[in-house]
C-alpha cells in the first residue's frame, strides 16, 4: 500500500479504531483492519513526528469514568498500527 495514505477512525461505542487505506490515485477508501482498544475512543492525535496515534479513552478498561489515554505506534514502513 505504498500508493496513498491510512486512516485511523475512533469507534467509541464497540471499543476499537478502524484502519482504512485511502488510495492517493483513485481516491478509494478500503477497509484494512481494526484495533482493540481498552475504552471508549473519543479524539485522535497523531504525534508532531507521525510516529504515534493518541486516543483520548472514556473508561480505562477497568473503571468505565476514568479517563484515560492509548498510545499506538505507527510502522514507518506500512502504516500499520502497533500495539
Amino acid at each position: 500500500m505504498a500508493n496513498g495514505h491510512f486512516v485511523y477512525v475512533s469507534c467509541q461505542k464497540v471499543r476499537r479504531l478502524d484502519v482504512a487505506h485511502l488510495d492517493d490515485a483513485t481516491g478509494d477508501l478500503t477497509a484494512a483492519y481494526s484495533v482493540a482498544l481498552p475504552g471508549d475512543g473519543m479524539a485522535l492525535a497523531a504525534s508532531p513526528d507521525g510516529q504515534h496515534v493518541y486516543a483520548a479513552l472514556f473508561g480505562n478498561g477497568r473503571d468505565d469514568k476514568q479517563p484515560a489515554l492509548a498510545s499506538l505506534a505507527i510502522d514507518a514502513e506500512s502504516g500499520a498500527l502497533e500495539v
